[in-house]
């Protein structure tokens, strides 16, 4: 029965078969990787408050996707800076509110990352190469959120100048390069 569906799925439920598969292999590494354990499955001991200090971070990364990615409508590197900074900054408040020591810095930024990307992974594998030219901005937060990461674990000055510096780079030399290369392969 669920096969016949899915032969005759209409592009909308391709996705959606395409996007559980996604998270069936997720599941499965979850097995193999102990970090991926803690992510997916709550230990035990202290349930709620772990399964809330792992859904508050995902829930509000969504929330701050949500209310940055109008920035893409404008042309240039807008929605790289509005997004990385914003970013940067959730990510260091998440991990300054829900990690308490420097190994449970990691899940709380996976599940950032996660509720990053979670609502365009279903674009991006319908239209890939429709989408290329917005992927560099997925890239840049992507790159902004390791970096707070890196501030918040050691909390040195000259790691938040060279996190800052990196993302002034990318924000703005790496936009005109990555659109040059993705209008010199696509005209």
């Amino acid at each position: 029965m669920i096969s016949r569906f899915f032969n005759n799925a209409t592009l909308p439920e391709k996705t959606f078969k395409k996007v559980w598969k996604l998270f069936i292999f997720f599941l499965s590494l979850q097995q193999h990787i102990p970090m991926m354990r803690s992510v997916f499955i709550v230990s035990q001991n202290d349930k709620v408050m772990e399964k809330k200090c792992l859904l508050i971070p995902f829930f509000g990364s969504v929330l701050v996707f949500l209310l940055t990615c109008w920035t893409a409508a404008f042309r240039g590197p807008s929605a790289e800076w509005a997004e990385s900074v914003s970013f940067f900054l959730f990510t260091y408040c998440m991990l300054e509110r829900y990690a308490k020591k420097d190994t449970d810095g990691i899940p709380v930024v996976l599940m950032i990352m996660l509720g990053r990307i979670i609502l365009e992974i279903p674009i991006r594998i319908d239209d890939f190469s429709g989408t290329i030219g917005s992927l560099f901005v997925t890239i840049v937060v992507l790159i902004a959120i390791v970096l707070s990461m890196s501030y918040w674990y050691k909390k040195k000055l000259y790691i938040l100048i060279l996190s800052l510096v990196i993302m002034m780079l990318l924000n703005t030399f790496g936009h005109g390069l990555w659109m040059k290369h993705v209008w010199d392969k696509v005209g």
